[in-house]
């Protein structure tokens, strides 16, 4: 039909007429006129549109969609179920720690075939495509001086051990309480305070502790321009401790990607619409452990909470080597 009213028909019908008529989407008849072609990569005045190529396709499709039989020693189903009920590893982790020869990709495949050692896993939403409009939020400008254009090139580059990312993750709507994370983006290493409300002195309490649990290995924050981390207080506390701070864009996510992963991960524990309120605190420890404990493939299937104590302790090291330098210096001076 699609040839029939697009090459045989004078006047030839549009792609949205014909998927009117099909009762189809214009993207669908579009992606099936340019991929069922001889020469896709040839326009389509020379190659135009094959109906038997696109039959052919189809075909082969069919057949590719099949199921296959999951090949799995009852060992690894056990270590499976294991890792997925108990651990709540992700399906790469899985593939990755299991060794079961099987891709990430497969057992995705088998997920969606019903795999029963993988029942209950919810894949994430796509959600359809619309047009954002930029909301118009009273904000405290952030100074240039504190743009992320001035970070350092070995703080982007993650070399340097001791710069975080920081965001809040918020209750549902008309509840106050939130998370307060602090990623560690060299070890993904993350810390999770929860604050009663995202005013300045709860902002405040909840870094002094984070500095009072982590002296040494907090040299830089970078954040978004949210209210709560834009505020005087919170910059004067911040540098007064000798801790930069960097601002990334406004609606640029992406330039503090590490942290926005880390928040993906923990709804996967407090889904959208959970009251933090109501959350206690061990809680919140339980899955701060998870994810600190979690392999990712990112750091080549080490866990954050292994890398994050040897940069420490090494941390922790030179920052006892410089005092002992600085107090032989004042020996000799005396």
């Amino acid at each position: 039909m699609i040839w029939t009213w697009r090459y045989d028909r004078k006047p030839a019908l549009s792609y949205a007429e014909i998927a009117k008529r099909l009762g189809r989407a214009k993207s669908t008849i579009f992606n099936e006129v340019h991929y069922n072609r001889m020469r896709p990569d040839i326009s389509l005045q020379k190659f135009p549109y094959d109906p038997e190529f696109a039959d052919y396709n189809a075909e082969q499709k069919r057949v590719l969609r099949k199921r296959g039989s999951v090949k799995v020693k009852s060992r690894q189903l056990k270590r499976i179920k294991k890792l997925w009920y108990e651990e709540n590893y992700t399906i790469p982790m899985i593939a990755h720690d299991v060794k079961i020869n099987l891709s990430t990709g497969t057992l995705y495949k088998y997920l969606h075939q019903g795999f029963n050692a993988l029942v209950g896993y919810k894949l994430r939403k796509h959600r359809k495509k619309t047009k954002r409009f930029k909301p118009v939020a009273k904000q405290q400008k952030a100074d240039e001086k504190r743009s992320i254009n001035t970070r350092p090139k070995h703080v982007a580059s993650r070399r340097q051990f001791g710069h975080w990312e920081m965001d809040c993750v918020d209750s549902r709507n008309g509840v106050k309480a939130a998370l307060l994370v602090l990623t560690e983006r060299k070890t993904r290493f993350t810390v999770v305070y929860k604050v009663h409300n995202k005013s300045v002195e709860q902002i405040v309490g909840a870094l002094k502790q984070f500095k009072k649990q982590y002296t040494g290995s907090i040299r830089s924050i970078t954040t978004d321009r949210g209210s709560e981390f834009t505020n005087l207080s919170v910059m004067y506390y911040l540098e007064s401790n000798h801790i930069s701070v960097y601002y990334a864009h406004p609606y640029s996510p992406e330039e503090k990607g590490t942290i926005e992963r880390i928040n993906r991960d923990i709804r996967r524990f407090f889904p959208k619409g959970t009251s933090f309120a109501s959350i206690l605190p061990s809680e919140i420890k339980e899955v701060v452990k998870t994810l600190n404990n979690f392999p990712r493939e990112v750091l080549k299937w080490e866990r954050p909470r292994v890398l994050f104590r040897e940069a420490k302790h090494q941390a922790d090291v030179r920052l006892k080597m410089k005092k002992a330098k600085r107090l032989t210096q004042t020996y000799k001076l005396a």
